[in-house]
């Protein structure tokens, strides 16, 4: 190669070069540009300061059904009630971390009770301004900006009482092993309403979509409890007039033992029994003295031998005089 084309490669490289960073600074810029827009909009309701890795969660929000905000401390709602919790976040920026680091995991909100229980949000997006996404998370990591919306209805059957917050990640079963953080910050207050009193049922089914899972899983027609564990119903009205409860269940076996299920009102055990591979009905006598109770179904015997794991599943309950 001669002094001549040594000389007009190095200028052809010193150019590329400065191509390459003009286009480097020019995409910086717009990014900064977008971060600085998506900024502007982190305006929380409700201010608190929440690490998480090399995120941190800087305030929430506090929706009715009507999308309006909540601004009283106090998040009150009832049975049937529908409400949006939006989380608003921003990533630290530091050279250390990958940019995988710096992002919330994809993730579902439980809302727990405070002596065990909990329901789930119904779905979750990302906001970005006025627009909001649904299940495209890389989008919603433009800027290291975060807004998060879970949506939730109160169950029928649940608790009156307190619950707090808890992500947990998005494919994760059991919330006792996928949780990232709690925000104690965020505590929903269920109130119930007086139920006037009506014509007389003779028969009341229970709706597993309305109850507290501790921990079990929601399906469609049915509610899986794949470890130990229970689904509790709080069942505000006169029950003195039912005398039975009916269970439909089945099970799957391990090492030759089938799931035990376990019946309680107002944590007093009034019956048990082995159910099997078959949906059957399995009846249990109550005895009722007072208007409300919490009404618990466990499954008590989880295990997993020689391949094979011990489930129960739940696919209606009803009360009965």
């Amino acid at each position: 190669m001669s002094y001549l084309q040594k000389i007009l490669k190095c200028l052809f490289l010193i150019g590329s070069l400065s191509l390459s960073m003009n286009f480097v600074l020019k995409s910086q810029s717009l990014q900064e540009e977008k971060i600085d827009s998506l900024i502007s909009e982190l305006t929380p309701t409700h201010t608190i300061k929440k690490s998480y890795k090399n995120l941190c969660i800087i305030g929430f929000d506090v929706l009715d059904e009507k999308m309006e905000c909540v601004t009283s401390s106090k998040f009150r709602f009832h049975p049937g009630d529908q409400f949006f919790i939006v989380l608003y976040g921003e990533r630290k920026m530091t050279e250390a971390k990958t940019p995988a680091e710096n992002k919330l995991e994809r993730c579902k909100a439980h809302l727990a009770f405070q002596n065990g229980g909990y329901f789930s949000s119904m779905n979750t997006s990302h906001l970005l301004g006025e627009q909001e996404i649904k299940g495209t998370w890389e989008e919603w990591q433009i800027g290291g900006i975060y807004k998060i919306k879970f949506t939730f209805k109160v169950p029928e059957c649940a608790y009156p009482g307190k619950y707090t917050l808890i992500l947990i990640k998005e494919k994760i079963m059991d919330p006792s092993v996928g949780k990232l953080f709690t925000i104690d910050e965020i505590k929903i207050d269920i109130k119930r309403s007086k139920i006037p009193k009506g014509e007389i049922n003779y028969e009341y089914n229970l709706p597993l979509e309305g109850c507290l899972l501790n921990p079990a899983v929601q399906r469609n027609e049915y509610i899986a409890l794949l470890w130990t564990g229970s689904i509790k119903f709080y069942v505000g009205r006169d029950l003195r007039s039912f005398n039975k409860v009916i269970i439909r269940a089945r099970g799957t076996p391990a090492a030759g033992v089938y799931p035990l299920l376990k019946i309680y009102v107002d944590k007093k055990e009034i019956g048990e029994v082995y159910v099997n591979s078959e949906w059957n009905e399995y009846e249990f006598d109550l005895k009722l003295d007072k208007e409300n109770h919490l009404l618990i179904v466990r499954f008590d015997n989880d295990d997993m031998k020689r391949g094979e794991d011990r489930n129960m599943y739940v696919k209606m309950i009803k009360l009965v005089r």
